[in-house]
């Protein structure tokens, strides 16, 4: 019986078998769907359709070995078709709920380097229209999992990464897991060694929330919260003993009202797992209160010691922010230091003091300045020291 392909040559442009008619195709689907429910029906738990390595759907994919010119060749989506329609029919026969997987590859038998998806928007035009046909997981097979698809768009996300990233769909990663290089070595004699195997570990951790941006003017924002506070991560526990906390970062730009979101927990190193994998975080809000800046009055009571007398008055910061109502603001022309005492004083007084809060304002912020008051020798006739002073500066 002779072999079937696309196009009725092999991976090196030699002739093999004959080309499926367009008739053919159909029943070749047709045999793919019984096949797929046979499986169903005896107990297996899904179904894998293998369309890599230089398979029939896989021959499909290929320009090399697809020069069809009927619909079913040409462009990738044209290339694509068959196999989508093989997918189709499938879930036709098997039903919604059993799982399909798909299995392709970039390297066929006769070509380590061949590709089906230069890029990946190819590998996103050849991928969906068979999620799209009903395929609920992706094995792209490779021969070196660790290598990265598309070095010239990103120098470490692999084939299975890319193709999770473009479909969204759950993946199967193969090539030389487990081994510190390649599967097989291409010199005589050499012996592959198995990478060591991380212990997994589990542990409970806090989530820490981030805050991105900045509310809108006028706006202040409290403490952030997450619900839950405490997320179970596991992964290899080399990576995990170093972790104290996994982040989560909110963004409260422009923000003039408080915010709850569902956000997901940022874990930056491979092979972790986080549960819950989103928590809500709660933002409060509010609208700060008018504002005003008013200077300093520092107000001193008793007096120095006999001939001594009062110099410079300072207080630093010498102005502070009142926050309060508009009408109570517009009457505040000053804030009064608590009265600080130099009764008996032969030198200077530095002291931190806080502020009294005039009736009606909500806080002053700082609510302390620190007081520094010049003493010196009173000058001939003039030996009384002043019984009590007060400035502002």
């Amino acid at each position: 019986m002779a072999s079937v392909s696309p196009s009725g040559i092999d991976g090196l442009g030699k002739p093999k078998g004959r080309a499926l008619g367009p008739e053919e195709l159909r029943r070749v689907a047709e045999l793919y769907a019984r096949s797929a429910t046979t499986a169903r029906d005896i107990g297996f738990d899904a179904v894998e359709l293998h369309g890599a390595h230089g398979y029939l759907l896989d021959q499909f994919f290929w320009k090399r070995t697809n020069l069809r010119a009927d619909g079913y060749g040409g462009s990738l989506a044209a290339r694509t078709r068959f196999p989508a329609e093989v997918i189709a029919a499938v879930r036709s026969a098997v039903g919604p709920d059993y799982p399909i997987i798909f299995r392709f590859s970039q390297w066929k038998g006769t070509d380590y380097a061949a590709l089906i998806a230069d890029d990946p928007t190819q590998l996103r035009e050849l991928l969906m229209p068979l999620a799209d046909a009903g395929v609920d997981m992706l094995h792209p097979s490779t021969r070196h999992h660790y290598m990265p698809g598309f070095p010239d768009y990103d120098r470490e996300l692999s084939l299975a990464g890319w193709t999770k990233k473009v479909t969204g769909l759950p993946v199967i990663t193969v090539g030389s897991v487990g081994l510190e290089t390649q599967f097989r070595s291409e010199k005589r004699g050499q012996v592959i060694l198995p990478a060591p195997v991380d212990r997994l570990a589990e542990r409970q951790l806090p989530v820490r929330v981030r805050e991105q941006g900045e509310v809108a003017a006028g706006y202040r924002a409290g403490t952030p919260q997450a619900r839950p506070s405490v997320v179970d991560v596991q992964g290899p526990a080399s990576q995990l003993d170093e972790l104290s906390s996994v982040p989560v970062t909110v963004d409260v730009s422009g923000a003039t009202a408080s915010l709850t979101e569902a956000l997901p927990v940022e874990v930056a190193q491979t092979g972790f797992s986080v549960n819950p994998g989103r928590v809500t975080v709660t933002v409060p809000v509010t609208e700060e209160s008018p504002v005003k800046t008013v200077p300093v009055v520092v107000q001193i009571s008793g007096a120095p010691a006999a001939g001594w007398q009062i110099g410079d008055i300072t207080a630093e910061p010498d102005t502070v922010t009142v926050y309060g109502s508009p009408g109570r603001l517009a009457g505040i022309s000053f804030v009064d230091t608590l009265p600080v005492s130099l009764t008996g004083y032969t030198h200077e007084l530095l002291e931190e003091v806080p502020l009294q809060l005039p009736a009606g304002v909500d806080r002053v912020t700082p609510d302390k300045v620190t007081v520094t008051v010049q003493v010196h020798a009173a000058a001939q006739g003039n030996a009384q020291g002043n019984a009590s002073a007060s400035t502002s500066h």
